[in-house]
């Protein structure tokens, strides 16, 4: 850090460093002539010439932003390149200084904190602008003692001129699940609030660690509960705080001084609070003394739609980049319906249950009856016979397009075609076998019938992946390039040449924005499609990397390795936030569950029968692993049913001279690992499987040639 005390910027001196953070310093600063005193901030940022602008631009509305409890942007400048900020100066520091962590605080002291900065974002909300960063560092004490919220948007101006593609604005142990996502909205400023909260009545935060380990906490695991923490605690304080941190935006309170009253509410302070948000008089009589494994939810809660405060403030203008605005639509006002109660979902089973059902929920279409239509009932037509489906395990199709083993197979994710990819092994010498089939082919997934073939790769295609959209079609080769292809027209979109050996693996992130690379060379290479200079490379593996997998979120990373380990990490980790150990040999294929809780893997050399079972373990609990025994050779590939309740695996010996193993796709129980179907289509290895997105077929490619479409329910 450049030491700027007794140096000049603007008509300030800076008379001493008063803090510093990740994106920028804090002097005292006192003005040359009139000698008054201000928070002068030097942000870390070289701003270049065409990054002046939208500077000015974004602290224009800084400026603007004129509130009691909102620290005051009083001037800004640039100079030498180095911009910097004066700020109302709060003599009294921050709140984080006031009150040092590990000690818990009476709720009668937070109560008017949390008051008076739900305040100041209620009115950046209504402002159409979020904060993003509300933790203690950032709440200052002015000259009355008052509360001020800084730091709104100088973080953001910080990383607009040296923000790479995988940072995230914000500091993780407060950052709402959406905000992990990128998807901020509103209600994520609540939920940092609610995390605020929660340390100053435990002395704790609710989840503490590497940043991976906190953002797969945030995402997936219920805080633990304040009164395992302070058993003296309120259960109706308990309650609120935990409603703020609920992970669905919508089940949190409909504005983040809802929350505020509430809270005050349940400490006894303001009864009528809760009355004003529109509860019963039964609500507030009963809200102390319900049990702690209920919350209320008021995920019914809405803002009606001729609601003053929906319509009255409207987005003058595109937000300049570093700001995140919000919908027209947002809820801007607390809801003036009453508060529903759920029961509160404790560990990650029960988030899995939330999922798998949302899932299963189907909209009945009613048909409306015509103007003018008889009343009475019409005679229902003959109902026909349905058509019987078949049996578990029957063959639907066989494509025969290849003539080398199928190495990959992929299905479409609106289910209509199959993308295959095809080779040989290498010849002595590294030397691609010119007989070989490097070609990629779409395919109709219920007739078979060939719709596309791509021709690009000069040796053998090991991985291939859709993007989300359908569009384009990514694939990994032995030739050490990944391709991005038109998936309707076969022409090359995009080849990436930033691996220095074969690729084994490709995944695109859940978005499609980004590609995830990794192979031989022990690396994987997190990239845009567009540039050969990777957004990120993780290097924590210290063998080839067989298996890369985005977790459903698109937060973390799952890498399977021949060092015999999966490692779970995000973009920006030097090294793995997770690392499971359970294999005694190389890993080649990894999943995660569609609900993103849990992680099926498994592996085994050729020949060495070391290790021939599939794993499904916990990232984030210590729930031991299920452990799956019934392939005799080394697992390929596997992969979850859209349900997340089965597991398909498939394997079998790759080494010339052994025995291929089973050669069979195994379907077993994720809950059990019992084995519910041996598929035994194939008379060779099973390299790779795909489960349809409706849940009833599967396609599993082979090294007899084929890639075979057949039931699987």
């Amino acid at each position: 850090m450049r030491d700027r005390v007794g140096q000049q910027l603007g008509n300030y001196h800076l008379v001493r460093l008063l803090g510093q953070g990740g994106f920028a310093d804090v002097y005292l600063g006192e003005h040359v002539h009139l000698g008054s005193q201000a928070a002068i901030k030097v942000l870390h940022a070289h701003l270049a010439q065409e990054d002046w602008e939208r500077f000015r631009s974004e602290a224009r509305i800084i400026a603007s932003l004129i509130h009691p409890h909102i620290v005051r942007l009083l001037d800004f400048d640039v100079e030498d390149g180095t911009p910097f900020l004066v700020m109302s100066y709060a003599p009294h520091g921050t709140l984080r200084r006031r009150h040092a962590s590990g000690t818990p605080l009476a709720p009668g002291v937070i109560v008017p904190y949390v008051r008076q900065v739900a305040s100041a974002l209620q009115y950046v909300h209504e402002h159409r602008l979020i904060h993003r960063d509300v933790k203690p560092e950032n709440l200052l004490l002015g000259a009355e003692d008052e509360v001020l919220l800084g730091d709104f948007g100088v973080a953001m101006i910080a990383q607009t001129s040296q923000q790479s593609e995988s940072m995230i604005g914000g500091t993780v142990a407060y950052m709402a699940p959406e905000q992990i996502q990128s998807k901020p909205c509103a209600a994520s400023d609540q939920y940092a609030l609610g995390v605020v909260a929660y340390e100053w009545l435990t002395g704790a935060r609710p989840f503490d660690g590497s940043f991976t380990e906190v953002a797969a906490k945030q995402l997936l695991a219920p805080p633990p509960p304040l009164r395992a923490r302070v058993p003296t605690l309120s259960p109706a304080i308990e309650a609120v705080v935990l409603r703020a941190l609920a992970k669905d935006p919508q089940e949190r309170f409909p504005g983040v001084q809802a929350f505020a009253r509430a809270l005050e509410a349940a400490s006894g302070s303001d009864s009528m609070a809760l009355l004003m948000d529109g509860a019963s008089a039964a609500d507030v009589s009963t809200f102390s003394t319900f049990s702690i494994s209920t919350i209320s939810t008021a995920s019914d809660a809405r803002v009606p739609e001729d609601d003053p405060l929906t319509t009255r403030v409207l987005p003058p203008e595109p937000p300049p980049s570093g700001f995140i605005h919000l919908a027209p639509t947002e809820p801007l006002a607390p809801s003036r319906r009453g508060i529903s109660r759920r029961m509160m979902l404790t560990g990650l089973a029960g988030l899995a249950g939330v999922a798998a059902t949302g899932s299963a929920l189907t909209w009945l279409v009613l048909a409306r009856k015509p103007a003018g239509s008889p009343t009475q009932t019409a005679r229902p037509s003959a109902t026909p016979s349905p058509t019987p489906l078949p049996a578990l395990g029957t063959t639907l199709l066989s494509y025969h397009g290849h003539n080398s083993p199928v190495y990959a197979v992929a299905w479409s994710l609106d289910g209509t075609r199959i993308a295959s990819g095809s080779g040989t092994a290498d010849l002595r010498g590294g030397i691609a076998d010119p007989r070989g089939d490097f070609t990629a082919q779409v395919w109709d997934a219920r007739t078979g019938a060939p719709l596309q073939t791509y021709r690009g790769h000069t040796d053998s295609i090991n991985a291939i992946a859709w993007s989300p959209d359908g569009t384009k079609i990514a694939s990994a080769s032995y030739d050490r390039t990944v391709q991005v292809w038109d998936a309707r027209t076969a022409a090359l979109l995009f080849a990436y040449h930033g691996h220095s050996d074969h690729v084994w693996a490709v995944a695109w992130s859940p978005d499609g924005t980004r590609i995830a690379s990794a192979g031989k060379d022990g690396t994987v290479q997190i990239w845009k499609v567009g540039s050969q200079t990777p957004l990120f490379v993780y290097r924590g593996h210290h063998d080839g990397v067989s298996s890369v997998a985005w977790s459903p979120n698109r937060a973390l990373i799952a890498s399977g390795s021949h060092d015999r380990t999966v490692q779970v990490w995000a973009i920006g980790d030097e090294k793995a936030g997770l690392t499971y150990r359970g294999h005694s040999d190389q890993v080649n294929a990894l999943a995660w569950s569609p609900d993103g809780t849990r992680i099926a893997s498994g592996g085994g050399s050729p020949g060495q029968h070391i290790d021939t079972t599939v794993h499904i373990w916990h990232p984030f609990t210590a729930e031991p692993p299920i452990i799956y025994t019934g392939h005799q050779d080394q697992v390929n590939t596997v992969s979850w049913s859209p349900d997340g309740t089965r597991i398909a695996s498939g394997g079998g010996n790759t080494e010339e001279g052994y025995p291929v193993g089973d050669k069979l796709v195994h379907i077993w129980d994720a809950s059990t690992g019992r084995l519910i179907y041996p598929y035994n289509g194939h008379y060779s290895v099973v390299e790779s499987l795909d489960w349809s997105p409706d849940g009833t077929r599967i396609v599993s490619g082979s090294d007899d040639h084929t890639a075979q479409v057949w039931w699987a329910t």
